[in-house]
């Protein structure tokens, strides 16, 4: 660790558990932007045209 402090965590299942929490999160999160981020442009595409 980058801290010099040791948990005790590093490598055990509950923390790799977690780190995939985390990056599903993360991942998950940027599908939701990129969905909105669609719906967006395409709500901006057909603005003008009612």
């Amino acid at each position: 660790m980058a801290s010099g402090f040791d948990d005790g965590l590093e490598g055990t299942p509950t923390a790799d558990f977690w780190k995939n929490v985390y990056l599903g999160l993360k991942v998950f999160y940027i599908l939701v932007l990129a969905v909105f981020g669609f719906l967006a442009f395409k709500t901006g595409q057909n603005w003008g045209n009612k």
